[in-house]
């Protein structure tokens, strides 16, 4: 699978180094926010990043996820499904625009998969309640 990471922190590098031993591609790495770190806050090869959300940045990413900050993942998301880029949203704090994401990806016909916790302890956790 190629896959563009948006977002690339802590969890963003985590990402990385599960995607790449599971065999899947990383074809693309953005961060919106990586103009803005200070010089010393950058991480190793991160030269490589992009800024901005573009056809050209996701460079063929069949899916993107993000794990960025509340005040920007409304923005990706619009980005994104206007390119119809099926996404994953690690990202919470945005909840209250739901409505308007839902919108969003009903009119662009794409697809988006969000949750607060992705960690199976949790997600057990969540099933085992629920019955």
């Amino acid at each position: 699978m190629k896959i563009a990471i948006i977002g690339f922190g802590k969890m963003g590098h985590a990402i990385e180094a599960v995607a790449l031993a599971a065999k899947h591609e990383v074809v693309a790495k953005i961060d919106p926010s990586f103009a803005l770190r200070a010089s010393e806050d950058k991480p190793a090869g991160s030269e490589k990043l992009s800024t901005e959300i573009s056809a050209e940045s996701l460079n063929g990413a069949e899916v993107a996820i993000d794990f960025t900050h509340p005040d920007v993942v409304l923005e990706n998301l619009k980005k994104l499904t206007e390119l119809k880029v099926p996404t994953v949203v690690g990202t919470t704090g945005w909840y209250d625009a739901l409505p308007e994401v839902e919108k969003m990806v009903s009119e662009n016909s794409a697809a988006l998969l969000y949750a607060g916790n992705f960690s199976v302890g949790v997600q057990t956790f969540y099933a085992i309640v629920e019955n």
